[in-house]
């Protein structure tokens, strides 16, 4: 009845029953984690279910996310600046609290359990539009691990670095309309 989007665990194609719900499981675990992380904000994580396809390639079973498809969106890093984010937060005070919440949160779990939202994909973090409105939407619930990323993959640490320095900024930077 409503557009939908598959994502595909690729890793889990053709693999035993056993490890494809493990896939799934491991990917449905991480989803209720950024949703309890966000649970005072309703609607900012998309609803996704994890389900195990009969053979959409090839013929073989495979792990899955099916969500509701997103309406047009923009990537809220990659497609603003700092200084249109402001214009856009002063002149929508509805989506100036929701943007302080979601990155107050965010600030606070990855001070406190060096974990985080994964903001470094595109448009990991995007604005909605949602009957003329813009709002906050994840659809992607990966979580890095902060001390591991920064070992393992230095240069991603650094890009969440510096994302989460632009919360802050935009955060604490002049004071979007309440």
């Amino acid at each position: 009845r409503r557009a939908r989007v598959r994502k595909i665990f690729r890793r889990s194609r053709g693999r035993p029953l056993a490890e494809q719900r493990e896939a799934a499981g491991y990917y449905a675990d991480r989803y209720r984690t950024v949703i309890g992380w966000y649970a005072s904000q309703p609607g900012l994580v998309v609803p996704t279910a994890f389900v195990i396809l009969p053979g959409p390639f090839l013929g073989r079973a495979v792990a899955a996310a099916v969500q509701p498809l997103i309406p047009p969106r923009i990537c809220f890093f990659a497609d603003q600046d700092d200084a249109t984010a402001l214009a856009r937060l002063r002149s929508d005070p509805a989506l100036a609290q929701r943007f302080e919440a979601f990155a107050t949160r965010t600030l606070e779990i990855y001070t406190k359990e060096g974990r985080c939202l994964d903001l470094v994909g595109r448009e990991n973090l995007m604005l909605v539009d949602v009957g003329g409105r813009a709002r906050l939407a994840v659809a992607d619930c990966g979580i890095l691990e902060v001390a591991q990323l920064e070992i393992e993959a230095p240069e991603r640490a650094r890009r969440l670095a510096e994302r989460i320095a632009r919360l802050e900024s935009l955060l604490t930077g002049p004071r979007v309309a309440r």
